[in-house]
């Protein structure tokens, strides 16, 4: 099952029919990016959840609808460990530093649903480029490094990541 959030539910039907595919696996929620409301229902029971909209318009001249990507460069959980381990000294000391071989991870697949879902994606490079946004609004994305080290230090804070 697939959670998403719309902030109208009297919309749910005109979205579905966007979609143009078979989305009965998909649930709606209320809820609104400016408010707390209806978020808790919407993540219940997700392993994952993917922040994909912002509620802050952009009021840059002649924009006309345009979208700009807000992502930095394309990182494997190897060089996200380094980091890690670079940056939070004994608190990262569980972060798996091994690169696990690939014929083991296929092996794996067939007794791990949660790794049957990756294994498809090994050695795929999803690289995105954030400098549409620099050129047309002037914002560039925070250092990744610094991303990296300030989301596991609140994670840690929040008892979210046990060390």
């Amino acid at each position: 099952m697939v959670h998403t959030t719309i902030r109208k539910l009297a919309r749910e039907a005109e979205v579905r029919g966007w979609l143009q595919v078979d989305n009965s696996r998909l649930k709606f929620f209320a809820a609104d990016l400016m408010s707390d409301a209806g978020w808790a229902d919407a993540v219940a029971g997700c392993s994952h959840v993917a922040h994909v909209a912002s509620p802050l318009p952009s009021n840059a001249p002649d924009m006309g609808g345009e979208r700009c990507v807000a992502a930095g460069p394309f990182m494997g959980l190897r060089d996200i460990g380094a980091i890690l381990k670079a940056n939070l000294g004994r608190d990262a000391r569980k972060v798996p530093s091994l690169r696990v071989p690939d014929f083991v991870v296929r092996l794996l697949a067939n007794f791990d649903p949660l790794i049957k879902q990756v294994v498809g994606e090994r050695g795929n490079v999803r690289d995105n480029s954030a400098q549409h946004a620099f050129k047309t609004l002037s914002w560039k994305t925070r250092d990744v490094r610094e991303t990296i080290r300030d989301t596991a230090r609140e994670m840690v804070r929040l008892g979210i990541v046990k060390v």
